[in-house]
């Protein structure tokens, strides 16, 4: 499933430079509720009834360099996949754009401001090349903590 919402926040900060971070649901952090807000519409199209957290990070005029699933790093390295409840890529910032569309398996979609894209878990994604300009944030609730990259 691919759900496509444009027009979804009001007044947002201009600073994302996001590294990627593990937060659990009731942390607090600079992005907080922005998080939860999408975690809230994402419950509209998925259960997210067992979430205990997420992961959220940004990219900059960058892009993932290959097509990749939104999985559990530690447990692949280890030959088994896991994947989060969802997927979300919110569109921060889009300028002068050309390429950079974001690919879902057999669907391509077109970077907008303000567009935040949800799917389904699993689904084989890249990001075309790309000129211009292009802030994505990126968040994935997961049923449980990710250990390998936030064990405290």
């Amino acid at each position: 499933m691919i759900i496509i919402l444009d027009d979804v926040v009001r007044d947002l900060e201009s600073d994302f430079n996001y590294s990627l971070d593990w937060c659990d649901l009731d942390q607090d952090h600079k992005h907080k509720d922005l998080c939860l807000s999408f975690v809230d519409i994402a419950r509209k199209y998925f259960n997210l009834d067992q979430c205990v957290g997420y992961e959220c990070w940004s990219q900059t005029n960058s892009a993932p360099t290959d097509w990749h699933y939104d999985k559990d790093e530690d447990l692949a390295a280890k030959g088994t996949l896991s994947f989060p409840l969802c997927s979300m890529v919110y569109y921060v910032h889009v300028d002068k754009l050309q390429g950079g569309q974001l690919h879902l398996e057999n669907d391509i979609i077109t970077p907008k401001k303000n567009r935040l894209v949800i799917f389904s878990p699993g689904i084989y994604h890249g990001v075309s090349p790309y000129q211009g300009e292009r802030v994505s944030f990126l968040v994935n609730p997961w049923d449980r903590r990710l250990n390998k990259l936030y064990d405290n």
